[in-house]
């Protein structure tokens, strides 16, 4: 790689890195209550979304603190579908099926609540995917934490509708990408 390349690399790095900043202090800055709040809006937009309404298989997220929450939306959609969350392992994200909130154990990494279980490798059934992030645009661009997991899974889920899941503040104008980075179908916001 000659040094003309690394230009365009070094720069799409460096605004990430400055967009996930200012994203981490606006949410920093939010109270407790507000995630609450927004939390129960999000919660009512996901349960009455037509594809959420017709979707069998969804693959959803535990949600880390200051992260669009899911935990009461996996109880809930568990009731009637098959939920299906992502576990980190060396190679990359795994999917295991989520049976309710007392079938699970702190992952080693993040700390992030995990399935227990085998792995799920029909990913060819999973008909919609709720999918964190840091940031989104309009557009369906999203930043993630920058280890680039969602963007080597979602690409395997070839029959899956995606719905980016955030609050109103990480809903920017733009969101810088490179060649890797995956485009959701949608986003929803509260």
């Amino acid at each position: 790689m000659n040094q003309q390349d690394k230009g365009p690399i070094q720069t799409e790095r460096a605004q990430k890195k400055a967009l996930r900043s200012a994203i981490y202090e606006l949410a920093n800055g939010c109270a407790d209550t507000s995630f609450d709040e927004w939390d129960k809006v999000l919660f009512d937009k996901v349960l009455s979304h037509p594809r959420v309404l017709r979707a069998q298989h969804v693959l959803s997220y535990w949600s880390m603190p200051r992260e669009a929450g899911t935990q009461a939306l996996n109880e809930e959609l568990s009731l009637t579908k098959s939920v299906y969350l992502p576990v980190i392992e060396p190679q990359g994200l795994v999917v295991k099926r989520f049976t309710g909130h007392g079938n699970m154990v702190v992952g080693p990494k993040y700390g992030i609540k995990e399935p227990v279980g085998p792995v799920f490798n029909d990913l060819h059934l999973i008909d919609l995917v709720l999918v964190p992030g840091v940031a989104f645009s309009t557009e369906g661009l999203r930043l993630g934490h920058g280890k680039g997991y969602y963007d080597r899974l979602l690409p395997t889920l070839t029959h899956a509708y995606t719905l980016g899941l955030c609050y109103h503040f990480q809903v920017v104008g733009y969101v810088p990408t490179g060649p890797f980075d995956f485009t959701l179908h949608e986003i929803i916001a509260a």
